[in-house]
């Protein structure tokens, strides 16, 4: 049996790689020769990126300066000679009204 494991993140507590995780523990334990596929999702906010990385089975993570010079420590997958990153929204520059 295949169980295919597609969940989005449970705000302010989990990512969807965390619910992931946590849901195929369980499963391993109930069904120990199911064979389990983990594909996180996103609706394009937080942890969207790391939902990207994650699928993408090659995504590493970094730790850089965003625009405040603060480090930020995230997810980045190579694109030949670019890279995407992508900071959290809360640390997003405010939009000038």
């Amino acid at each position: 049996m295949k169980i295919v494991l597609a969940p989005q993140e449970f705000k302010g507590s989990l990512s969807a790689v965390q619910v992931a995780q946590a849901m195929a523990e369980g499963l391993r334990r109930a069904l120990p020769n199911a064979g389990l596929v983990l594909v996180p999702m996103a609706d394009g906010g937080p942890g969207t990126v790391e939902a990207v990385v994650t699928a993408a089975k090659d995504g590493r993570r970094m730790t850089a300066a965003a625009h405040d010079a603060m480090p930020w420590a995230g997810p980045w997958r190579p694109r030949g000679a670019s890279s995407m990153a992508i900071p959290p929204s809360s640390r997003w520059p405010p939009l000038p009204a």
